[in-house]
């Protein structure tokens, strides 16, 4: 999705009333930039009051070494509560590709498929509480 950026990438959020589906919100990041693919994996706590969001694409201090956010619901209002990012980022890691919560939203899994370990792509998750 394009928004300001090309490829900045966002989330929608919509509840169920019976059978009929309503948009409650578009989730963006604080820091929007292009390639950045927001969105590309999303999770929901089972109360489905926090949301973690990747950004596989997100640069920093390295090119692509992505990002994850986390938000909170409060009525119908969602809040940017995190951005988390690798302890070890580096360029390429595509950290944010997979991201994952418990159910109560106490823990966040994410993925960097591309993370250069001992044997090239060797991939890595992040677990973070």
């Amino acid at each position: 999705k394009a928004g300001t950026y090309t490829s900045q990438g966002a989330v929608y959020v919509f509840t169920r009333s019976g059978s009929t589906w309503t948009q409650q919100a578009k989730l963006l990041a604080s820091d929007p930039a292009s390639g950045d693919n927001f969105g590309c994996s999303v999770a929901l706590s089972a109360n489905g009051d926090i949301a973690a969001v990747g950004a596989l694409g997100k640069a920093g201090t390295y090119t692509t070494q992505g990002a994850a956010y986390v938000f909170t619901r409060s009525g119908s209002t969602w809040t940017q509560q995190a951005k988390l990012l690798a302890s070890d980022p580096a360029s390429g890691d595509n950290f944010g590709c997979s991201v994952a919560l418990s159910a109560n939203g106490d823990i966040m899994m994410a993925a960097a498929f591309n993370k250069q370990i001992t044997y090239g792509n060797q991939g890595a998750v992040y677990v973070f509480a």
